[in-house]
């Protein structure tokens, strides 16, 4: 309920105020865009990676990859692309900032360089988001024998996150009764 998101958000700004660290900024972050407010997303997840430590490098890639997801939703490609390269020198191998860097060159209609992004996210992660996004880029650079076999893969008993797996059946028009 959007009115209980709000009722919550002063709640989050306080803890901001009180102790401006990485949670606090991140999480007062993601109550400012479910709230419609991407603007201010983007400023409070750049405060959040302001505030992120070399002693924690999972969350400060962490931090980056959402705020290059929020400068996606504005389309601020470059400023998003620039997020996942900061991600990825804290933390080399961080598959959801490969992922965010895939969609973002799906966006700018870089598919050929999207794919090999996405191949190596895939194989760190091998989770249905993954293997959609790969697929997805697959037939934009036009191998879609692969993407149908990446497709297979995807639909073939994956319960480790059925969410994204109905999403997928849901936006195909597949296996509708499964989704």
């Amino acid at each position: 309920d959007q009115g209980k998101i709000r009722d919550g958000a002063d709640a989050y700004q306080q803890m901001v105020d009180l102790r401006p660290d990485l949670q606090s900024c991140a999480r007062a972050a993601h109550v400012r865009w479910l709230t419609g407010d991407l603007d201010g997303a983007i400023r409070l997840m750049d405060l959040a990676t302001d505030a992120s430590s070399p002693n924690d490098p999972e969350a400060a890639a962490w931090a980056f990859t959402r705020l290059a997801l929020y400068q996606l939703q504005r389309g601020a490609t470059k400023q998003a692309l620039v997020s996942c390269d900061s991600a990825l020198a804290v933390q080399s191998d961080y598959a959801p900032a490969m992922l965010a860097r895939g969609r973002i060159l799906l966006a700018i209609d870089r598919s050929a360089d999207a794919v090999v992004e996405l191949r190596r996210a895939a194989q760190l992660n091998p989770l249905p988001e993954y293997q959609w996004a790969l697929a997805e880029a697959l037939i934009a650079s036009g191998s879609r024998t692969e993407a149908a076999q990446i497709e297979s893969q995807l639909v073939k008993g994956n319960t480790e996150d059925p969410r994204t797996l109905s999403l997928y059946h849901a936006t195909r028009r597949q296996d509708v009764d499964r989704a």
